[in-house]
């Protein structure tokens, strides 16, 4: 949906200063109807979404010049105004999904904590369209929901995808904490089906000890 939808054409920009700051830029300029934050990884990094002309902007302005900043490889603005464009669509897709309790093997009964909301959430939260919806269109909260993992005492992290992008970022964020903390990262590094990728997964966590199964979250 997001392809063939045109007014979702647009940039995202990592860059390394607060949302405090950038979120100021975006409204300075008088651009918020095109750009927003896609996302906030860190107290020092976030990610600009939307008109790749607008971007510029922002990023030019007096508040800005001088802030490091890289442009991501994408060719929509996920996470920005401009996905507006798709939400009827995608709406409409939802509405024909039967929305179930997730399960996962070993995992069944971990609690959630959701980058949409960065805190736990129930089932019944994220099992409807709403919610969704707000992943199209809502900055992804990465670093407080590892914050929210580690004040609930997850010290097992793991990385579904192909690459260590977000075990970076968690690292990132978990400097940031006691380095007392007894933590390990699992990347799963293949670009293989997703059915493996999970097979993977079940196999880290039943190979487990029940302590460190205990401590498994989820974002």
């Amino acid at each position: 949906l997001m392809q063939d939808c045109d007014s979702c054409v647009g940039s995202m920009v990592s860059v390394r200063s607060s949302a405090s700051v950038v979120d100021a830029a975006i409204v300075d300029v008088g651009v918020a109807d095109t750009v927003s934050l896609g996302a906030i990884n860190g107290s020092r990094s976030v990610v600009l979404s939307g008109s790749s002309a607008d971007i510029s902007k922002v990023l030019s302005s007096a508040g800005m010049v001088g802030v490091p900043h890289k442009a991501l490889s994408v060719s929509r603005a996920f996470h920005s105004p401009l996905m507006c464009g798709m939400v009827d669509a995608y709406r409409e897709v939802l509405n024909s999904v039967d929305f179930t309790s997730p399960s996962v093997g070993a995992c069944s009964g971990s609690r959630m904590i959701s980058t949409v909301y960065g805190r736990e959430v129930s089932v019944s939260e994220i099992s409807c369209v709403e919610y969704w919806i707000s992943h199209i269109l809502q900055p992804v909260l990465y670093a407080a929901a590892v914050d929210v993992c580690y004040d609930v005492g997850c010290g097992v992290y793991i990385e579904l995808g192909p690459d260590q992008t977000l075990t970076r970022l968690s690292q990132m964020v978990l400097s940031g904490h006691s380095s007392e903390a007894k933590l390990e990262h699992y990347s799963y590094l293949s670009e293989a089906a997703t059915v493996h990728s999970l097979l993977f997964v079940e196999n880290k966590v039943s190979t487990m000890g029940a302590e460190k199964r205990s401590k498994l979250q989820y974002c």
